[in-house]
């Protein structure tokens, strides 16, 4: 789905960007120019020069994913990163964040629930 950021500081909430996910960014392209739907997901972020449709489709992803999180990295990264969701363990595992929680939300309304 998506990729989502927001950023917390002095237990407030400062605001956060919305980034189209794997999926999403992967099935874009066949809405446009009805390019062929792939749905391979890469395994790092490594970018190797392409020479098939399905390449650069993939090595594009690898591009747009690098350069997007490591900007907000850059930008943001005197606050502490918490990843979480599908492709969190990936991005945690890619750029070596250590505090990723793949059932954070699903962690909190229950403890907000029943912790009261």
């Amino acid at each position: 789905t998506f990729i989502t950021v927001d950023l917390i500081s002095n237990g407030a909430f400062e605001g956060g960007f919305i980034f189209p996910g794997i999926n999403a960014f992967l099935s874009s392209y066949s809405r446009g120019q009805k390019l062929p739907k792939t749905w391979q997901a890469p395994l790092s972020l490594q970018v190797q020069t392409p020479h098939t449709t399905q390449e650069a489709i993939t090595e594009a992803l690898k591009v747009y994913l690098h350069t997007t999180l490591s900007y907000f990295l850059e930008k943001y990264s005197k606050r502490s990163i918490i990843v979480t969701g599908g492709t969190g363990e990936f991005i945690s595992h890619e750029f070596s964040l250590e505090n990723y929680y793949p059932h954070l939300i699903h962690e909190s309304l229950f403890h907000l629930n029943f912790c009261k």
